[in-house]
């Protein structure tokens, strides 16, 4: 395999001097194989000029009315990105980046930051966003809570009676049984007894 690759390196640089973008479907091949290969292929793509490493990298703006732009072969932006950092990387010292390509990849990086940086505000507004719904909702529900009990507590101050205020005067109302009345007519002996004291007869206090 090492020396299949380093074969296949050496025809398609032959290629890139012959000028393989001129050949649709033979450029469609190369940048397959750049994609599928990764790193070993990098160095191939920092040969091309400037231009058409621009419209590999899907980096080139089509003119209006151009169709066959949105067509045309290109690397996904996932290997963009691993190719820039790579030529960009200060461990990168075998490869010399050309002036107007490491412009080009330089701004595939800082598109690349900007995105992520896009990407995670997103995400942080969206779990915002979240936990104020979900706050409203609590809150929404703790305030139906609270009216339903102010309600349930008003209904049954204003809509019940007093059972304690009608057992007291159901005590008043009923009459006293098996309790002797004491009056000025029927006095009790000292003795205790039940028989009843009758009170002096006033005519013969007089005749004495």
């Amino acid at each position: 395999l090492p020396t299949m690759r380093k074969f296949m390196v050496e025809l398609l640089a032959r290629l890139i001097s012959r000028q393989i973008w001129l050949d649709s479907g033979q450029w469609r091949g190369f940048l397959v194989l750049v994609e599928n290969s990764g790193l070993p292929f990098f160095p191939l793509m920092l040969q091309l000029p400037a231009p058409v490493l621009e419209r590999a990298l899907g980096l080139a703006e089509a003119e209006p009315g151009d169709v066959s732009a949105a067509n045309e072969p290109r690397l996904p932006s996932s290997q963009v990105v691993q190719l820039a950092a790579w030529a960009l990387s200060p461990k990168n010292t075998k490869q010399q980046v050309a002036h107007d390509v490491a412009i080009l990849l330089r701004r595939v990086l800082e598109t690349h930051e900007l995105q992520k940086v896009a990407v995670e505000k997103a995400a942080v507004d969206a779990a915002q966003a979240l936990a104020a719904a979900q706050e409203a909702v609590l809150g929404t529900a703790a305030q139906a809570t609270r009216s339903t009990l102010g309600n349930a507590s008003a209904a049954s101050s204003t809509g019940l009676p007093d059972e304690g205020a009608d057992d007291d005067d159901e005590a008043d109302e009923q009459p006293t049984e098996g309790v002797p009345l004491v009056g000025p007519e029927s006095l009790l002996m000292p003795n205790g007894s039940d028989q009843v004291m009758a009170e002096p007869d006033a005519g013969v206090g007089q005749a004495r």
